[in-house]
């Protein structure tokens, strides 16, 4: 179980820095929506912030989409089958989020967030209330 939530952890952090930067600015708001987003991860699984320090101070923030794309397979292996769907629609949710953090979402945001929808076939109708069906 502390493997997949370190790497689910790790591959936020990933999200977060890419996704706010790729705009060439990073927001305040979008970094503070990350890691609010990382501390109800950490509460609900019970993960001490010196374990969240340790994954912060590994993740390499000179990462592509493909990098981007190729954790987010490998944290779907570490999930059951049944988990999986849910999972990248919460992360679809967290994507969107913080691309629209700062109040607009550019056609370069939009591009990456496309590119990796795409590639996990995740539709634009993609909706955190689902979810909580």
């Amino acid at each position: 179980m502390e493997k997949k939530v370190s790497y689910l952890i790790k591959l936020l952090l990933q999200m977060g820095y890419f996704f706010s930067a790729c705009d060439g600015y990073i927001d305040e708001r979008e970094t503070q929506f990350v890691n609010q987003f990382i501390e109800r991860v950490q509460e609900n699984h019970k993960i001490s912030n010196e374990k969240v320090e340790e994954l912060r101070n590994i993740v390499d923030e000179n990462i592509d989409i493909d990098v981007i794309i190729g954790n987010t397979k490998e944290l779907l292996t570490l999930v059951d089958e049944q988990e999986k769907q849910p999972l990248l629609r919460s992360l679809s949710y967290f994507i969107y989020q913080i691309i629209r953090a700062d109040g607009i979402i550019l056609p370069v945001e939009d591009a990456y967030y496309a590119r990796w929808k795409e590639y996990f076939m995740l539709d634009d109708n993609t909706d955190i209330a689902d979810l909580m069906e």
